[in-house]
Parts: structure tokens; sequence; C-alpha cells
């Protein structure tokens, strides 16, 4: 009888330490899931824009600001965040509605500042929320900067692709010259064995 007290009290040790080591290497595997994915959120601008994309939009003063206000972002805290969100919210809206520069309006540029925009609306949203994790604030700041990233490419894109075109149209301009000069030249050799 004892005996068999013994072996069931043993039994029960082994269990409990074995659910035991189980708690704690899932509890071990959640934390390191939480530290991955807020070591993946983006805190920065991935994407900023060439020379010759800043000269594009030197004369649009609610790009400056709003690009200002995202570089000071980059180093603020959860909360200051959320303080700051309003300001962001109104740069974005302001941003959307002037566009100055003719060669960017095109629904793809407009497509991003829309998204800029929603992305700063929801960000100023969640600072009215009372029950909110850092966790969601730093999510949607990173897609603010994923998305103000996004403009920055597609202007650095546009301007790429106009002085492709430029080269390309000189090329062609160079050859098509170089044909007539050839052409011409020719005409001159048949006048000449007409004579």
């Amino acid at each position: 009888m004892l005996v068999r007290k013994l072996f069931f009290i043993t039994f029960l040790l082994i269990i409990i330490s074995c659910k035991d080591k189980t708690l704690k290497k899932e509890q071990s595997e959640n934390n390191e899931k939480i530290v991955t994915i807020s070591e993946n959120y983006i805190n920065k601008i991935n994407e900023s824009l060439s020379p010759d994309g800043e000269k594009m939009v030197k004369s649009w003063k609610e790009y400056e600001r709003i690009n200002n206000l995202l570089q000071n972002y980059q180093s603020y805290n959860v909360s200051r965040s959320l303080l700051n969100a309003e300001e962001l919210a109104k740069l974005a809206q302001e941003l959307k509605d002037s566009i100055r520069i003719s060669e960017l309006q095109i629904s793809s540029v407009k497509i991003r500042l829309h998204v800029i925009h929603n992305e700063a609306l929801r960000l100023k949203d969640m600072s009215d929320l009372k029950k909110i994790s850092d966790e969601e604030v730093k999510q949607e700041k990173s897609k603010i900067f994923e998305s103000f990233s996004a403009l920055n490419s597609k202007i650095n894109n546009m301007v790429e692709q106009e002085d492709i075109n430029e080269e390309l149209k000189d090329f062609i301009d160079e050859i098509a010259g170089d044909s007539l000069k050839s052409r011409d030249s020719l005409m001159d050799i048949n006048l000449e064995e007409q004579k």
C-alpha cells in the first residue's frame, strides 16, 4: 500500500513538472514572437527623394512640411506619436489637396497621397481611444512611413523615366539627323551621277 502511494505521488510530480516545463516553453516562444513582431516595424522613411526628385517638389511647401514632421516622427515614442497625430493628419490633408506640380497630377500619385492621408487619420483616431496598445500604434506609424516611402519612390521613378525619355529622344533625333544627312548625301551623289 505504501509503495502504491509513493508511486502515485511520484507519478503526479512527474506530470506536474512536465506541464510546468511546457508552459514555460510556450511563454518563452510567445515572448520571442512579440520581440520579433515589434522589431519588424519600420520606424523610418525607407526611401527619400533623389536630388532630381527634390528639385521637382522644391516649390511644394506642403510636401516639405509633412516630410519634416515625418523625419521627427521617426524618433517619437508611442505617446508623443499620438499627441502629434492630429497635426500629421492635418498636414496629410493639406498635402493631398495641394498638388501644384503638373507632372504629379496623375492618379498613381493621387492614390499614394490618399493612402498617406487615410493612415494619418487612423493614427489620429487611435489617439482618441482609451485602450490602444503600443504595438498597434507602432504598426500604424510603420504604415505611414511605408506610404510616404511609396510616394517618394513614385516621384523618383517619374524623374528617372523623364530622364530616360529625354535621352531616348536625343538619341532618336541624333539618328534621324544622321539618317537625313545620309539621305541628302545619297541624293547629292545621285544628282551628280545623272549630270
